[in-house]
């Protein structure tokens, strides 16, 4: 009986401290910014493609696609192209 009580207990906090967290400014901020791609005043949200890839335009006939890398996104994003 003591150790389910103890248990409970434990959880019980657990979720007390998680209730607080999740009413945060902090998380609240969190989840406005990623999940809801929202800016404070004077900001600007810009979201690269994750699904971006480059070929060799010599060996089109083959399958060898690679990744763009993440700072040549943010370069085309930058630049407009």
């Amino acid at each position: 009986m003591q150790e389910t009580k103890a248990k409970l207990e434990a959880e019980r906090e657990k979720l007390k401290e998680e209730g607080e967290y999740v009413q945060s400014q902090y998380y609240l901020e969190k989840v406005a910014r990623d999940e809801l791609h929202l800016a404070k005043p004077g900001e600007t949200v810009v979201i690269v493609p994750d699904s971006q890839q480059i070929g060799d335009s010599e060996n089109q006939g083959e399958q060898q696609i690679e990744e763009i890398p993440n700072w040549l996104k943010w370069w085309q994003v930058l630049t407009g192209n």
